[in-house]
């Protein structure tokens, strides 16, 4: 069936295809426009009951599964993840991804590393913490939402700190590591002591981690000091700076961690994590993005039809293999390539675009119908017949048979 035909072959595939593109779930009643669901879960492990913000993209509705991020302080960075996620994904540049935020009840005891002061505070609660998240919080979103294994952490400020210390100490929980300007310096810098042995020797499995640096020079007061020169003070107004940096230089020094670093001179601690956040998840899906759609665009194409679906076949086995599941290329992306060329009369080309849908959805009435056009198209009356039969047993599609009925008519 011809869908957008003459729009795709306009407009590339990988700016205008996507079920990232719908719009989000109205509500009709409110008529309030809905990014995710509170949920919740009753804690053994923390003595509580957390609630938790879930963003599923709307195209679960068609049974895919997804990647899974993890977000501390949930409640301030829910809205601005769940945008650059949903903007990366529709340029087809990052996968579509479940976001669980985790919103706070006691930051000060569950974002903290190391118990500091006397008895009256309940920091370093970040163990436990951690442990609510392996042996609660993972199963349950697994259990309860479309997801593959391919989880990342992403945390600010105190949240960073734990991160690194998710890193350092629990790896396996995680593929992808975000910390946006961690607080490295608590307690007298403990963790990032600890991590001067573990992050230099340890095999981390390739694992990714981003961190992002903030400009906290004197804490934001107007100083002449430079990032290079704040890098050899001593004193406690670039202590959180230079933590950071140590932390960063370490994992950049063990071959065995696919580790960024940057700088951020024009955000502050505040402002860092939005152009972090997209800066780290382009770096950690940076094998995603399709490079070769110039390949079917080209006015003569070099590659036959079966050359090019070997393109993205291969390029959606990587992406299986990266992100721990089966995933197929879009039935309806292949489709409207097949109608392209079916458009310019190369059936040759066209054919094997029609060919992978029906391998790949077998029980689709819509790869069907398609098939059955490509077979009237080439006036292959009795292959076409049998393409929008078959199509018709498996579901109804819109003028599938009108067509049929009009091929059975000119038989007589």
């Amino acid at each position: 069936m011809k869908r957008l035909l003459y729009l795709i072959i306009a407009f590339s595939v990988q700016n205008s295809l996507s079920y990232g593109q719908t719009v989000e779930n109205v509500d009709a009643v409110s008529n309030q426009i809905s990014i995710g669901i509170r949920d919740s879960i009753s804690s053994e492990i923390l003595g509580e009951d957390r609630e938790i913000w879930v963003h599923v993209p709307r195209s679960s509705i068609y049974g895919f599964k997804y990647p899974v991020i993890y977000l501390f302080d949930g409640e301030f960075h829910f809205e601005s993840v769940v945008g650059i996620v949903r903007s990366n994904a529709i340029s087809r540049l990052i996968p579509e991804m479940i976001i669980v935020a985790i919103p706070n009840t006691n930051r000060l005891r569950d974002l903290t590393t190391s118990h500091t002061g006397d008895g009256s505070n309940p920091s370093g609660g970040a163990e436990n913490f951690t442990k609510f998240i392996e042996d609660e919080l993972i199963p349950h979103i697994d259990a309860n939402y479309p997801t593959t294994p391919h989880r990342t952490l992403i945390g600010h400020s105190l949240g960073g700190l734990v991160v690194a210390n998710t890193f350092i100490n629990h790896s396996h929980l995680f593929e992808n590591y975000l910390a946006i300007d961690p607080s490295l310096g608590w307690d007298n810098q403990k963790l990032l002591n600890q991590g001067k042995t573990l992050l230099t020797d340890n095999d981390y499995g390739k694992k990714s981690m981003y961190i992002a640096i903030a400009n906290t020079i004197n804490n934001g007061d107007e100083t002449d000091m430079t990032f290079e020169t704040a890098l050899k003070d001593s004193t406690s107004n670039t202590l959180h700076l230079r933590s950071i940096h140590e932390f960063s230089e370490l994992t950049k020094s063990n071959n065995q961690i696919n580790s960024e670093w940057n700088y951020y001179p024009n955000e502050t601690h505040g402002t860092a994590p939005i152009v972090a956040t997209h800066h780290a998840l382009r770096f950690f899906f940076a094998w995603y993005k399709f490079e070769h759609w110039s390949e079917f665009y080209a006015p003569e194409p070099k590659l036959t039809g079966e050359e090019l679906v070997g393109l993205i076949v291969s390029h959606h086995e990587k992406i299986s293999a990266e992100l721990k599941h089966t995933f197929l290329p879009d039935e309806y992306e292949i489709n409207n390539l097949a109608y392209m060329f079916l458009g310019k009369g190369d059936y040759e080309r066209a054919f094997p675009f029609f060919k992978l849908n029906i391998q790949n959805y077998p029980t689709s009435a819509n790869a069907y119908d398609s098939m059955g056009d490509y077979y009237n198209s080439i006036s292959d009356t009795t292959n076409a017949i049998k393409y929008f039969t078959k199509s018709l047993e498996l579901g109804e599609v819109q003028g599938t048979k009108e067509k049929l009925n009009e091929l059975k008519e000119g038989k007589k």
